[in-house]
């Protein structure tokens, strides 16, 4: 083996260094990061000579942040965009008048509020054009178990908003009942929709209320973590399935208390296939759903390890009981991924209250990305990908008149 990598390590040390940058420029980003794992000196080239700018790309972030102490009731929604390999655009010319961000797909952002009955009233927002369409009330006003926007990105398509509820869980049936908005008839409707593998609501160590992070939309279906499983719905078939998650075998030896940080983990689409990010004592395992196989016992595969060890050695800048700044190492379980960019192979991370770093799947390395105000004056309270998708509600809501 090691006379292998000598071989290699001389075979690529007679070659110029700008011509090695200029065949990677030329290469796929996602094909860079496939090559890591063949060569380790094709994965010390690739993160030392990495001198090509990301490529340009309408995917973003829009951060979801309030103010701490001074005027804790207002919050924020900063919209950031990679215009180059190191900057970051930001505009926070959302509406404030919705304070809650629930979900992001597509280049729409769903918001909400309590009016004066304590009813919540929603709001879908298309922030590239600066339009709002307001939604009419829910018929029901029972508290939820998520509200999620579902929207495929066409200038021709509606959007649904889709929410469903904890106590109207049927168990022994099977069938969550819920109720879904749609921008074509520009009502709500209620409809009992068939959950297909309910049995996994019963497993030891199933929490019926951890349904955690924002929804993920791919070809028509919603996807979110729910303790210990995955919750699909179909919206065109209209039924919700449930799939267990994967463990990885430092977890699986605790599988009868099931240690987990569900808030550690997230979803997320790439190259048309869902993922997830399990949180383990190592840091943090990549999952790759299959569901287009026919092989049931093996529709998960394991495909990376994101060692968080480097990270959490950085300081971070916070507020002691006095008020007065310092910097300390980042704690233990402060560190979890939030969003995911597939053109530029980002990972997104928060750190502490008011932190995000990036984690390349190119170069393996974490970089400090963007931080709300100064410590312990705001904090970040959720993090979605955002397209930059000039969407026109205006236009969909008179056609829908």
């Amino acid at each position: 083996m090691e006379e292998v990598e000598e071989r290699e390590r001389r075979t690529f040390d007679d070659l110029c260094p700008d011509l090695i940058d200029a065949v990677l420029r030329r290469a796929p980003l996602l094909s860079r990061t496939r090559l890591k794992p063949v060569s380790k000196t094709w994965c010390h080239i690739i993160t030392t000579l990495r001198h090509s700018t990301l490529p340009t790309t309408s995917s973003g972030l829009v951060i979801f942040h309030r103010q701490v102490h001074d005027n804790p009731t207002l919050h924020q929604s900063s919209l950031l965009r990679i215009q180059n390999s190191k900057t970051l655009s930001v505009s926070s010319t959302l509406s404030p008048s919705y304070p809650w961000l629930l979900d992001s797909c597509n280049g729409l952002v769903l918001y909400a509020k309590k009016n004066e009955t304590h009813r919540w009233v929603y709001c879908v927002c298309s922030p590239v054009l600066n339009q709002y369409r307001i939604l009419p009330h829910r018929h029901k006003s029972e508290i939820l178990a998520r509200e999620s926007l579902a929207f495929d990105g066409s200038h021709r398509g509606n959007f649904k908003v889709v929410c469903f509820f904890f106590q109207d869980i049927d168990f022994k049936g099977g069938k969550i009942e819920c109720q879904i908005f749609s921008s074509a008839t520009g009502d709500w409707r209620e409809i009992e929709a068939p959950l297909i593998n309910s049995f996994l609501l019963t497993q030891i160590g199933f929490q019926l209320g951890d349904v955690w992070g924002q929804s993920v939309y791919r070809n028509g279906k919603l996807y979110w973590v729910w303790s210990l499983c995955m919750l699909v719905f179909d919206e065109d078939q209209e039924f919700f399935e449930l799939v267990e998650l994967p463990m990885s075998k430092e977890t699986g030896e605790i599988k009868g208390e099931r240690k987990k940080c569900f808030s550690c983990m997230k979803l997320w689409v790439s190259e048309a296939k869902i993922y997830y990010c399990e949180s383990t004592e190592k840091g943090y395992r990549v999952w790759k759903y299959c569901d287009n196989d026919s092989d049931d016992d093996d529709k998960w595969q394991a495909k990376r390890l994101i060692v968080v060890e480097k990270l959490k050695l950085r300081k971070i800048e916070t507020v002691n009981w006095l008020g007065e700044k310092i910097k300390v190492p980042i704690p233990e379980g402060c560190i979890w991924p939030c969003a995911f960019n597939e053109d530029l192979q980002l990972l997104f991370f928060q750190v502490g209250p008011g932190i995000l770093y990036s984690y390349s799947f190119e170069t393996g390395e974490f970089e400090e990305v963007w931080g709300c105000g100064n410590a312990g004056e705001e904090q970040i309270c959720c993090v979605c990908p955002f397209l930059f998708n000039s969407v026109n509600l205006l236009k969909r809501a008179f056609d829908a008149g």
